[in-house]
């Protein structure tokens, strides 16, 4: 599942897990009211760039307006499906340890860090029948429709597995489960069954003992290859990134001020000297020319006057440089004369 990078504040999590839910029966019943909302999705791209409604960061996608009209022509040829009850607790916690494993792993993967897979963490708390199925969605979430209209359109996978295990027509109940992850912000587990029976033990035991230690992983990765962070020169495994030009790419919580730290991401008057980037106070503190006028930096619009030694010299717009020439001597009239005279206690005698 492609993670979704939009930077939206995230609703509750158990709000959430009920919203998914809700979210998945509704598309079951209908997929022709999902292919309507995606078909006002589709005209959302520029390049492979989404721009989520009322949402002011865009979100970068592997494939672009394509997986989305890929996904709107599947619809109207899918039949629906039934709607999905609510799992057992059994279910709902195997859905739990993995997005506690992932999570805190901050890796994009069905296989857990113990080497399990869905069908062995659905053994745990209790017996499936008939089959199961898992979809994992990572992002930062709005609302469960998003979420699974994600899954549906299911960007970067080519065998759009998530979409298939949306609208599987064996499916009669699913549990989920939500939680924080170490890259993407958020984790969505979905377990799918046809059936399952709780044991009652063994969900007791989970529930006084929590979900299973955390095994250390060695394949720490996702399914993004985004490069090297310019700031923590770490490698970039998903989530947020920003990319400047002729610069490279950033982790938004490395994309910094390099003088004072404050975050630029959505800063406009952001500068870059010499490699680093700087937000405006600090650049003009550091950086900006000094008006030859007032001895002031100039924060904006200025104007250059060059000098003999081919320098250039800068004001503010507002700062008037002093005249050049020597001052003109203005010249005394005879009354103006006379009183000089006078003062000095000598008056010319004029003939």
């Amino acid at each position: 599942m492609m993670p979704a990078e939009d930077n939206s504040t995230s609703c509750p999590l158990e709000a959430l897990e009920a919203d998914v839910l809700e979210a998945l029966s509704a598309a079951r019943i209908a997929p022709g009211d999902v292919a309507t909302a995606l078909a006002t999705r589709a005209s959302s791209y520029k390049g492979k760039a989404y721009q989520p409604p009322g949402n002011a960061r865009p979100r970068q996608t592997k494939e672009g307006a394509s997986a989305v009209k890929d996904a709107i022509q599947w619809l109207h040829k899918c039949e629906a499906a039934g709607e999905l009850d609510k799992a057992g607790e059994g279910l709902r916690l195997a859905a739990e340890d993995h997005a506690v494993d992932v999570g805190g792993a901050g890796v994009a993967s069905h296989r857990g860090g113990d080497d399990s897979r869905p069908e062995d963490r659905a053994t745990r708390y209790g017996k499936w029948k008939g089959a199961v199925g898992e979809c994992l969605w990572y992002g930062r979430a709005t609302t469960g429709a998003q979420v699974v209209e994600d899954l549906i359109v299911d960007d970067g996978v080519r065998d759009r597995g998530h979409r298939i295990c949306v609208f599987d027509q064996r499916w009669m109940a699913a549990a989920v489960r939500a939680g924080t992850h170490a890259t993407f912000g958020t984790v969505v587990c979905i377990e799918f069954c046809v059936g399952y029976e709780d044991d009652s033990d063994a969900i007791a035991a989970r529930q006084e003992k929590g979900p299973p230690p955390r095994v250390a992983r060695t394949d720490i990765s996702t399914q993004w290859d985004i490069g090297t962070c310019r700031g923590c020169a770490k490698v970039i495994r998903g989530g947020a990134v920003v990319e400047v030009p002729k610069l490279g790419k950033y982790h938004e919580a490395c994309f910094l001020c390099s003088g004072c730290g404050t975050a630029l991401a959505g800063d406009t008057r952001k500068k870059e000297e010499n490699g680093y980037l700087f937000c405006n106070n600090c650049w003009v503190a550091l950086y900006a020319p000094t008006c030859f006028v007032c001895g002031k930096k100039i924060d904006g619009d200025r104007v250059g006057t060059k000098a003999s030694d081919g320098s250039v010299n800068y004001r503010h717009p507002a700062c008037k440089p002093p005249k050049k020439g020597k001052p003109k001597k203005k010249r005394m009239g005879a009354k103006a004369l006379a009183n000089v005279y006078k003062a000095a206690g000598a008056l010319p005698k004029i003939t």
